[in-house]
């Protein structure tokens, strides 16, 4: 299938109804209507944010194959998840939206491209009152705007299901979406598929560092926003004690946006760390699918471990209990449950104090570790 782009009819149950143009109508209403007319030919699916939210989506992008085999399947990605993307077989197309702050610029460049294209209908799988892939819907000039209500998507989209309600697991409130449109029930674990090049790399990069054949601890210290991230010295403090317990070999690995990160923990360490900083995901992948734990903070690299079948230590703070747990296992999800600030949901941490991750000690980090590998064995 081309891949251009570098850069059975059931109903989602308890759907209740939502207001649209003034009127009420069934919320259901407007799948079954899209239903009626038979396979798209063409489907765009809108995916223009993270790396874990990609990971997510992989099971509702091959239930949504599996339930329009002859439709094809584009995806509308940003640079950095679009990786994920290059060798899955549900996918026929990715289109690349640019990053910064010039996006919206960017999208109305794109949208004579999207139109020729012709899709049937534009998937919408974003939770929140998000603008940007609003505006993506209506630019691509798909026939028919499917996704989840709101105020805004409720009066402009085609047929919509009610806002996800907070606890609901991102892979599946995705899907939900999906099974709307008579997809399984099921939506099945997200596996990333690597290609041989990339094992290929993988074994090279590690026999160079002198880690072939050793037990491999990965360690991703970044996340999207500051608040996110657990404080670099307790990383320093925690592999020092994993050295001394001798657990296993530490590989740091991050893109070029933790370089500096990664530069303090193997400074504050103050002992020899292989690293892995690159910009190719799919590479650390395969480095990271040699791994037998990873520890991190909530962001894609968690997601993306849990993908590939490895136990995992995470630390939650301003994340939505439920939402973004690592899915599969065997997983230890450390947090401070006495704080009634958790899962705030913010960048930066309002009171200054970053208690939800810095209250985490490395003795407990490292608990949680030993714990996993004595599972892991056993």
């Amino acid at each position: 299938m081309p891949r251009p782009g570098i850069e059975g009819e059931r109903l989602s149950p308890c759907v209740p109804p939502l207001k649209a143009r003034g009127r009420r109508r069934e919320a259901g209403a407007g799948f079954v209507a899209a239903l009626r007319e038979g396979e798209p030919r063409a489907i765009l699916f809108l995916r223009v944010d993270r790396i874990g939210d990609m990971i997510l989506s992989l099971p509702a992008l091959r239930a949504l194959r599996a339930r329009f085999p002859r439709t094809r399947i584009a995806v509308l990605a940003s640079p950095s998840n679009q990786a994920l993307l290059r060798p899955e077989p549900s996918v026929d197309e990715v289109l690349v939206l640019k990053a910064g702050r010039l996006r919206p610029l960017h999208l109305m460049a794109l949208s004579p491209a999207l139109r020729r294209r012709r899709f049937d209908w534009v998937l919408d799988p974003f939770p929140e009152e998000d603008p940007l892939p609003v505006l993506a819907a209506l630019l691509c000039g798909a026939r028919r705007r499917i996704g989840f209500g709101g105020s805004l998507r409720s009066r402009l989209y085609h047929a919509v299901l009610p806002p996800p309600p907070p606890g609901r697991h991102f892979r599946d409130l995705t899907h939900d979406l999906i099974r709307a449109l008579g997809a399984a029930a099921d939506p099945g674990p997200p596996r990333p598929v690597l290609l041989q090049e990339e094992h290929d790399f993988a074994r090279r990069w590690l026999a160079q560092q002198g880690l072939s054949g050793s037990e491999l601890i990965g360690i991703h210290p970044g996340g999207t926003y500051p608040s996110q991230r657990w404080p670099l010295a307790h990383h320093a403090a925690l592999i020092r004690m994993l050295r001394a317990a001798a657990l296993g070999r530490v590989v740091l690995l991050g893109g070029e946006s933790d370089a500096a990160s990664i530069a303090a923990i193997r400074r504050q360490a103050g002992i020899p760390l292989p690293a892995l900083v690159s910009r190719d995901l799919r590479r650390a992948a395969a480095v990271l699918a040699r791994c037998r734990l990873f520890i991190g903070n909530n962001s894609g690299p968690l997601h993306l471990a849990a993908a590939l079948g490895i136990p995992t230590v995470s630390f939650r703070g301003p994340t939505r209990a439920g939402r973004w747990a690592p899915l599969g296992g065997p997983h230890r999800l450390l947090e401070r449950p006495e704080l009634e600030c958790l899962g705030c949901e913010r960048g930066t941490c309002p009171r200054g104090s970053h208690a939800c991750l810095a209250g985490i000690s490395p003795r407990e980090a490292l608990a949680a570790v030993t714990e996993l590998l004595r599972e892991s064995r056993a």
